[in-house]
């Protein structure tokens, strides 16, 4: 599983330049990685949390509070879980920082698999507000795989709308 410590910006994020300010990902979507990250994700392998927060932990940008990206209730009814709070949580742990949920779900929206780039940010367009105040807090959000960023960048933008002085992305893997 090769490992990097900072995601290198697209083409696309140097012509219109993402919302937050820093993106790690300590493993490419690709193999192994990809592997262990279905099984949590869709296989319900819970157990593999602990070993992919430690990953991630290994390459966190700075932040004074921690928060997943939320779930759509369906998701988290047929998962049984939520993984990003679930990755959430354990690196939290790790990294003795406080996991706050600073994000909810306005609405229920489709799943983002098999969605390109462009369905993925009108799908995502006004779905996350914040669900509280953060005034002046650096935050880092924390999900399990970057694809497009089109989540990063709704979930980024309602944190900043929230109050947040600056958003930093966490991701297991970067697609890519």
């Amino acid at each position: 599983m090769p490992a990097s410590a900072r995601i290198d910006a697209c083409a696309r994020c140097r012509a219109e330049p993402p919302v937050w300010r820093s993106a790690a990902a300590p493993l490419r979507y690709e193999g192994v990685a990809r592997d262990v990250l279905l099984g949590f994700k869709l296989g319900g392998e819970r157990r593999a949390a602990d070993a992919i927060a430690a990953w991630m932990a290994r390459c966190a940008p700075p932040g004074d509070v921690m928060t997943a990206v939320p779930s759509t209730r369906r998701s988290v009814v047929t998962r049984g879980f939520d993984p990003a709070g679930m990755l959430a949580s354990a690196l939290g742990d790790l990294l003795d920082r406080p996991v706050v949920p600073l994000l909810r779900k306005t609405r229920e929206t489709q799943d983002q698999a098999g969605l390109d780039a462009r369905a993925r940010r009108r799908n995502l367009a006004g779905a996350f507000a914040p669900a509280r105040r953060m005034t002046g807090a650096r935050v880092l959000l924390v999900d399990d795989v970057m694809t497009t960023g089109a989540t990063a960048e709704a979930c980024g933008r309602a944190l900043l709308a929230g109050g947040a002085a600056e958003v930093g992305v966490l991701t297991a893997a970067r697609a890519g």
